[in-house]
């Protein structure tokens, strides 16, 4: 891990009490689908690009009562010049975005139906396959539930 802590952000999803606590495998990987897409439907919108300049490194992972991996953006190696901050503006961005949605705020014109839809799609199942998820960067923590799901739509 040497990239700046602040950036990193983990994903935990909770289990429910059906599976023992433990989350499914095919449930967990439609969800990390959902966050990669929002992520770099963010980094594109920022970036003024059609591909995104960030890719995400797994750098822990950990399992109990919940399942949670904590991911590290890394700029990949076609973007040439970038700024100082260029990973911390979009942090700051998914997460502004993130929190007008948890707020029932408006959120960013530039946010298409396509990715909107995948924001719903990451707090989808709430108490059904799921018990919870959060998303947290170590400053900011967004509970994706059934709220957040209800503020998408």
């Amino acid at each position: 891990m040497n990239g700046i802590k602040n950036n990193f952000i983990t994903y935990r999803v909770d289990g429910i009490p059906a599976e023992h606590g433990d989350v499914r495998l095919d449930d967990f990987l439609e969800r990390i689908e959902h966050l990669i897409a929002t992520l770099n439907g963010i980094d594109k919108i920022v970036g003024e690009t059609a591909q995104p300049t960030l890719y995400y490194r797994i750098v822990d992972a950990n399992h109990g009562s919940r399942l949670e991996i904590t991911l590290e953006p890394v700029l990949r190696r076609r973007v040439s010049n970038p700024a100082p901050d260029h990973i911390k503006i979009r942090r700051l961005r998914y997460f502004k975005e993130l929190e007008a949605i948890q707020r029932n705020e408006p959120i960013s014109p530039e946010i298409d139906e396509n990715l909107l839809e995948h924001f719903r799609d990451l707090a989808g199942g709430i108490g059904q396959t799921v018990k919870g998820t959060t998303i947290t960067n170590g400053t900011e923590k967004i509970e994706l539930d059934q709220i957040f799901e209800k503020n998408v739509m």
